[in-house]
């Protein structure tokens, strides 16, 4: 199992939400590009950002730390937040990013769902938040209704080959992971699975390994020092 550590960004800046809400944030003073220079020395091959502006309301503020991070560090860099269309993942691919995660964009755009996939691969990925296992949407304060197993079933027959799948209610949380909603995209799909949100101990990364998703996401628990990224490499070697 993969271990991707993970970043949010907003206004240049490293902070963490619960469950996606921006009144609920920890700012950290951490530099974001010595931040994943520190994990990848510890073992990280991915690294997991989110860019918040980009979420919330398309902004560009995070570009800047983007760019240094893909230009002053080894990691290969999952990214999400506000990508709308093709060009964006075009340019996304361009900069050096190795997978985009597509969320909101994927429910609302029929157009782009099809030819996402159909162009780009596995450098796409399809980042289903869901909340009680309905899909959420813009930065999770909407739902949109969709059932977020059947979602992912369909969008592997398009084509998907990779899928962030978040517990919006456990994101944040360190309250462990939603292993129900995990085990049922599991076991309905074929693709790559990654698993977002709740991770609060190298024991959370064991369970998620038993069920058998293809990668985990580690996000609070590594930034308040719970763990590091060699200690959990090491637990669920």
């Amino acid at each position: 199992m993969e271990l991707i550590p993970a970043i949010d960004l907003l206004d240049g800046g490293v902070v963490r939400l619960v469950q996606g809400d921006y009144g609920q944030r920890t700012q950290y003073p951490m530099d974001p590009v010595e931040l994943v220079s520190t994990w990848v020395a510890e073992g990280a091959e991915w690294v997991h950002i989110v860019d918040l502006n980009a979420a919330k309301s398309g902004g560009t503020e995070n570009r800047p730390i983007l760019e240094r991070i893909l230009s002053e560090t080894k990691a290969k860099l999952e990214f999400g937040g506000g990508v709308r269309s093709m060009a964006r993942i075009q340019e996304l691919l361009d900069l050096g990013v190795a997978r985009v995660v597509l969320g909101t964009a994927l429910i609302e755009n029929q157009e782009l769902r099809e030819a996402a996939f159909a162009k780009f691969g596995d450098q796409v990925a399809a980042g289903l938040d869901a909340r009680d296992g309905m899909l959420g949407t813009h930065g999770w304060t909407k739902s949109s209704g969709l059932d977020a197993v059947e979602f992912a079933v369909e969008l592997e027959q398009l084509g998907a080959k990779a899928f962030v799948v978040t517990d919006i209610a456990t994101d944040g949380t360190l309250k462990g992971p939603g292993l129900g909603l995990l085990k049922k995209v599991r076991e309905a799909v074929q693709g790559y699975v990654v698993a977002s949100g709740g991770v609060s101990s190298v024991q959370d990364l064991i369970g998620l390994k038993a069920i058998g998703v293809d990668a985990a996401i580690m996000g609070r628990a590594v930034l308040d020092g719970r763990f590091t990224v060699r200690e959990a490499k090491e637990a669920i070697r």
